[in-house]
Parts: structure tokens; sequence; C-alpha cells
């Protein structure tokens, strides 16, 4: 999260806002590409 912090010049409540919104777009886009093409990303998440 330090990274983000840094990155995008934002507090750490900023920093976990872009998290979870990345990881929505990476969940979006691999329900896509599965109904799309057959394929995903590997299960990087906790369920």
């Amino acid at each position: 999260m330090a990274a983000f912090t840094w990155a995008f010049h934002t507090s750490w409540l900023g920093a976990v806002a872009v998290v979870v919104l990345a990881w929505f777009i990476s969940m979006a886009l691999d329900v896509a590409l599965t109904g799309a093409f057959g394929v995903g990303f590997p299960a990087s998440y906790p369920f």
C-alpha cells in the first residue's frame, strides 16, 4: 500500500480505495474473459 500512497499522492485511505478498485476491475476482466474466450486469470482471490 505504501507504493500506491506514493504513486498516487494520496492518503492511506485513498490507497486502500485504489487497491479495492483494482481488485474489482480484475474480477470483472476475469469474468469477461472467461465468458468470451473460456480463459481467465489464475485464482488469486480469497473465495
